[in-house]
This record gives C-alpha cells, structure tokens and sequence, in this order.
C-alpha cells in the first residue's frame, strides 16, 4: 500500500507538492529497506516496492532482496507461503512474475526450475490447486471453481501462475520456436481454466 500510494502521489502531485513527496518518497524507501519479512510475499512485494521506487539508496537493498528471495527456493523448484509450508503455486507463480518485473530474464535458471515445478503441477483442466490455509469465514458454497473448498485460493493461484508463464513467452535468442511454442500451448491451457465457470474439476484430475 505504501508504494501504491507513492505512484498515486508522484502520478498527481501538483507542483508545490513535488518537494514534500520526494521526502516522503526517501522515508517509503528506508521504511521498506527496514521492515520485517515473515512470508514469501513480504519478500517478493518488497522486491516489487524497491525496484517501483528505484532510488538509488535501494539499489543495494533490492539486490539482497532478491538473494533472499533465490535462496528460499526449493529444491523442487517452487517456493511456498510459509518456511514450514511445502511448495505451491500461488507462491510460485507470484515469486516468478516478480523477479521477471524486476529484472531477472526468463531464461535465467531459477525462472526456468520454477516454471518446470508449475507445468509439473498443472491439472489436467489447465488449473492449479492450492490448499486453503484459513478457517471459513462463512458457509462453503461450490462456486463452479475446481478444487471444492480450495477453489478460491486455487483459481488466484492459477492467475498468478499464468502470469508467470506468461513472462516466459518473452522469448530471448537462446530459444527455439519449438520450445516458445509449447509454452505457448501450456499458457493457453492455464488461461482457459481461469476463465472457465461451472465446470468443477473431477475427482480423477491429477498434475
């Protein structure tokens, strides 16, 4: 929220405005540079934050940021919620499309083992699971989704890792057309089951 109200700022501040909000723009970034990460998003959305501000102040931090995020990869590929959580693709697909927004190539080898545990994990319907971690708030009703009570953490996990697919089609020189093809196929599949309603997953669907 922090860095979202500075592009607000920066996008309609009037003119007299201008010396306060560089201010406010030098404190945002130190808050940044010094605020706890407990989860994979504080550290993928303080990634997102600093490079947004791109002062040169943060450069350094940005840099460690990322480290951090590489280094809490899994030997599987993906990255999970939670230190004591397994990978998922919620996580994945969010770390991916971070790091690929911020400067890191698609081609570069933690992308590449990350989108290998995503299309690992794909549904045969194109969707990908994610176990919800919270207690209901209100009476579970199956809206169509697949995963049953999963459905709604699964269809913002499918989002997110159609997104970090999606940066893979920004195909560098090292990549055959064959290669950018079947991403591009994988891609499309992924993309029909975000939009697709009423049809729930079956029982047999397996990755």
């Amino acid at each position: 929220m922090t860095v979202l109200a500075l592009i607000g700022m920066q996008r309609y501040a009037t003119d007299e405005q201008r010396p306060l909000l560089s201010a406010a723009r030098e404190r945002a970034e130190q808050w940044l540079d010094a605020a706890p990460l407990t989860s994979q998003e504080d550290r993928i959305w303080r990634l997102w934050g600093l490079h947004q501000l791109a002062g040169d102040a943060g450069e350094k931090s940005l840099m460690a940021t990322r480290d951090t995020i590489v280094a809490a990869q899994r030997e599987d590929g993906g990255w999970s919620q939670t230190d004591n959580m397994p990978s998922d693709p919620f996580s994945t697909g969010q770390t991916i499309f971070m790091l690929c927004q911020t400067g890191t190539l698609p081609s570069d080898p933690v992308v590449q083992r990350a989108a290998k545990f995503l299309l690992n994990t794909q549904h045969a319907d194109g969707s990908w699971l994610a176990e919800t971690r919270v207690k209901p708030v209100q009476t579970y009703f199956d809206n169509g989704d697949p995963h049953g009570k999963h459905q709604f953490l699964s269809t913002a996990a499918t989002a997110w890792a159609t997104s970090a697919l999606a940066q893979l089609l920004l195909k560098d020189n090292r990549e055959d057309d064959a290669r950018a093809a079947q991403r591009f196929q994988n891609l499309r599949r992924a993309a029909d089951a975000v939009v697709r309603h009423g049809q729930p997953a079956s029982s047999d669907v397996r990755p």
